[in-house]
């Protein structure tokens, strides 16, 4: 029965995809050159502690079967099995956009999450194939708020694994990501901010949501995630070229200053060490940062992120000449050790540069 039920499976497909009629009949994995797609499809294998290296030929084999490997990949991302799931999902990467023809069929596995489990392999095979059209449909699936949160995180994380190519063709992923920041569940809010940190497209209008989200955060997975993303926001702003800065784009950050002068004094010291890396890559507002970042050095509690607070000191260069007393009062006070014989002098040295004779 079971034989029969694949058969059947097997020959409705192949009118679709281009199954050959002797592998649909003798149930027979398609074949290219010497090997069957799933000898071709490269899994990640270890021998001991040596990884196995896959056939340099599996990519172009596995493109060249095609379509004709469509049926046999939907039937393994069905499977039990996590090592037999995993060669359909692998087989799709492999494929890419080749295999959108089935595309509908996995959003529809999908969006079956109150009757079927088969949506936790169908959002990584979607994923796997790395095309704009299964992302579209992702992101609906992403949104809905009836579906199980595990669901919508799952979608939420597989975005993180998508190229920038693909993202930048779908103008839906930032306003999706921005969406999920206000979630009430802290675990989507914290994967939206990580995905927000690898695709910062527009900061006009993710910095803000970041910004908002952090305050209005309690969650500490939640505000150390958003922090994180602010950071590599500052630090690709200070990568830009200054020249070509858009005035809007340099006042968004500018605003972001004061919620870093706050997150200084945060009780989680992660937080405050990346609010004081991100003030001293930006550089922006002196005359509010390095007061702020000075106090910090004279504040017990936010002795673990002293280091960081030098160094964004010494990034703000001469505009951080106030800083000088209360460096050179640590560099005395520990004249050998790392910090005072290391960064601080490091950075009194472009605070106050030494005058040449």
């Amino acid at each position: 029965m079971k034989t029969q039920i694949i058969l059947c499976f097997a020959l409705v497909l192949s009118g679709g995809f281009g199954i050959r009629a002797d592998e649909s009949a003798t149930n027979a994995e398609p074949r290219y050159l010497d090997k069957s797609l799933s000898e071709w499809i490269p899994l990640s294998k270890f021998v001991g502690d040596v990884g196995q290296r896959a056939d340099p030929r599996a990519y172009d084999a596995v493109r060249n079967i095609g379509t004709n490997a469509l049926p046999w990949l939907l039937r393994w991302i069905h499977s039990e099995n996590s090592e037999t799931a995993r060669l359909g999902i692998e087989g799709f990467r492999l494929l890419g956009p080749i295999a959108n023809p089935v595309v509908s069929e996995l959003a529809r596995q999908v969006n079956d999450w109150p009757s079927s489990s088969d949506w936790k392999n169908a959002i990584p095979a979607l994923t796997a194939i790395q095309d704009p059209y299964p992302l579209t449909l992702l992101l609906s699936a992403a949104t809905n708020m009836t579906a199980p949160v595990e669901l919508r995180l799952q979608v939420v994380q597989s975005i993180g694994v998508y190229n920038a190519i693909v993202i930048s063709a779908t103008n839906a992923v930032i306003p999706v990501l921005i969406h999920c920041l206000q979630d009430k569940d802290w675990r989507m809010a914290a994967a939206a901010a990580h995905g927000l940190a690898f695709y910062h497209f527009d900061p006009i209008v993710e910095v803000p949501a970041l910004s908002d989200c952090f305050e209005s955060s309690s969650n500490m997975q939640v505000r150390l995630s958003v922090m994180h993303a602010l950071l590599i926001f500052c630090s690709h702003y200070s990568y830009s070229a200054h020249d070509s800065i858009g005035s809007q784009y340099r006042e968004t950050m500018r605003r972001l200053v004061p919620v870093l002068i706050k997150a200084l004094s945060d009780e989680d010291w992660r937080v405050a060490s990346m609010a004081a890396t991100s003030l001293g890559t930006m550089k922006l507002e002196p005359n509010l940062a390095v007061p702020a970042l000075i106090k910090s050095l004279d504040d017990p509690p936010r002795r673990d992120v002293r280091q960081e607070v030098i160094d964004a000191l010494g990034n703000f260069g001469t505009a951080a000449q106030s800083a000088e007393p209360a460096l050179t009062k640590i560099a005395q006070a520990d004249p050998d050790g790392y910090i005072g014989g290391g960064s601080v002098a490091s950075a009194l040295k472009k605070i106050v540069p030494q005058t040449k004779p």
